[in-house]
């Protein structure tokens, strides 16, 4: 990754959100207020690009789901395989004696990532499920 020049801005923010963002920054380890606020802005920067680009991203689908639950790991398994070539690597962590975590890559357009997180969603015993996008 090459180093891009630094520009400088002023900005104006109320008291509370300073504060919030100094603790952010410290907490987090942030060298600066500066790279706090910068990550931040980047993240907002890569939700609008998902909402408005039309190129290809990877995603990382992740997701809580009870084993236990009517036929939740056979739906899943079956989502995976309609998936084949889209989904690029998954990982699988058993929790607990009920609770698995999967994390899926995949890798394609914005409907193709829906079509994928949609298909994943539709299992009984999905608990939680997160879905990170990046822009190629």
């Amino acid at each position: 990754m090459t180093r891009q020049k630094v520009m400088r801005a002023g900005i104006s923010l109320p008291g509370d959100l300073m504060k919030a963002i100094d603790d952010l920054a410290k907490r987090k380890g942030y060298r600066s207020r500066s790279q706090a606020i910068g990550e931040a802005i980047r993240v907002l920067a890569t939700e609008d690009q998902w909402e408005s680009y039309e190129g290809e991203f990877y995603a990382v689908i992740s997701f809580l789901y009870d084993h236990e639950i009517a036929d939740t790991a056979n739906r899943l398994i079956e989502a995976e395989h309609k998936h084949t070539g889209r989904i690029i690597s998954t990982m699988h962590i058993h929790i607990d004696e009920r609770n698995c975590l999967e994390i899926s890559v995949v890798k394609g357009d914005r409907s193709t990532i829906e079509e994928v997180q949609r298909d994943i969603a539709a299992a009984k015993g999905i608990k939680v499920l997160k879905v990170n996008t990046f822009k190629v």
